[in-house]
């Protein structure tokens, strides 16, 4: 089923979040994984990162928050639980829900996405983001 998390994430990064969530809300009509299975995180990541874009914090907060909790009992590959972290922070400040969560973790993602290389994209924008939102 990668070719829905595919879809999701080309969907989101071409700015067509409607299509990403219609994607995500798909794939769980087909989908067939025990609800602790470490597939999910990406499932979930990509759902969260979907309803976020597509301007719908409140539903992608709970998505979020049972990615990251997956992501902790599974480690998955380096920069996503930064992501998720980033996410999070996003949807809370989104929401007006606890600001001080979400500023620690923005903190904790930056930390993380500083010895991830890989991901200096995302480490430039939660800082830039970081920034306009809390003044660091």
């Amino acid at each position: 089923m990668d070719i829905h998390r595919y879809a999701m994430e080309a969907r989101i990064r071409d700015g067509q979040a409607k299509l990403a969530v219609d994607e995500y809300e798909k794939y769980l009509t087909h989908q067939d994984l025990d609800a602790n299975s470490p597939n999910w995180v990406s499932y979930l990541r990509q759902g969260g990162w979907a309803y976020l874009a597509a301007g719908q914090p409140r539903r992608a907060l709970p998505i979020l928050e049972r990615a990251l909790v997956l992501s902790a009992a599974h480690p998955y590959f380096p920069g996503w639980v930064a992501q998720l972290r980033f996410q999070i922070a996003e949807a809370l400040v989104a929401t007006r829900g606890d600001r001080k969560r979400a500023e620690s973790l923005a903190e904790a993602a930056h930390d993380e996405l500083v010895t991830t290389p890989v991901r200096k994209g995302l480490l430039e924008e939660v800082d830039a983001w970081r920034s306009k939102t809390f003044g660091k």
